[in-house]
C-alpha cells in the first residue's frame, strides 16, 4: 500500500523534514516537503490538479513567522474537503494534540517520531479514506 502514497511533509526544521522523509522513504512512501504552511498549502493544490494528489499531509502546528499548520489546515480544506490532516507538534502539553478534529486534524503524532508509530498512523487515515469509515 505504502509504495503507492504520496504524502507530503510540513515542518520548519530542516532536520526533522529529512529525518522523516527517511522513514517515510524506508517504508515505501513518496515524499515531498514544505518549510511553512504557506508552501505546504501551494503544493497540496498543485497536487489536486495532478495525476496524483496527495494521500496524506503530517504538519507541524508551530512555524513561526510564517503561515502555522492550523491555518494551512483550513486552506488544505478549503481545497480539499477529504484532505487527510495529521497534526504534529513537539510539544507533548499543546491541547491541540488531544483536540486535533476540531482543528481539521484526522490524527495527532507527537515528535520525537517513531517510525512504526507514524506509518501507523498513516495507514490507518489512508486506509479509512479508502473504505469510506472515516
Amino acid at each position: 500500500m505504502s509504495d503507492t502514497c504520496r504524502i507530503l511533509v510540513m515542518d520548519v526544521e530542516s532536520i526533522v523534514r529529512g529525518v522523516v522523509g527517511e522513514m517515510l522513504n524506508s517504508a515505501g512512501y513518496q515524499v515531498e516537503f514544505a518549510a511553512d504552511g504557506e508552501e505546504a498549502v501551494r503544493l497540496y493544490k498543485k497536487s489536486t490538479e495532478s495525476t496524483k494528489p496527495f494521500d496524506a499531509v503530517v504538519m507541524d502546528l508551530v512555524a513561526p513567522g510564517a503561515v502555522e499548520g492550523a491555518e494551512a489546515a483550513r486552506k488544505i480544506l478549503d481545497i480539499d474537503p477529504n484532505a487527510k490532516l495529521i497534526l504534529s507538534s513537539a510539544y507533548p502539553s499543546d491541547s491541540a494534540l488531544y483536540d486535533y478534529r476540531k482543528h481539521g486534524f484526522q490524527a495527532a503524532v507527537s515528535k520525537p517520531y517513531k517510525r512504526e508509530t507514524l506509518h501507523e498512523v498513516l495507514q490507518r487515515i489512508i486506509n479509512e479514506s479508502k473504505t469510506g469509515s472515516a
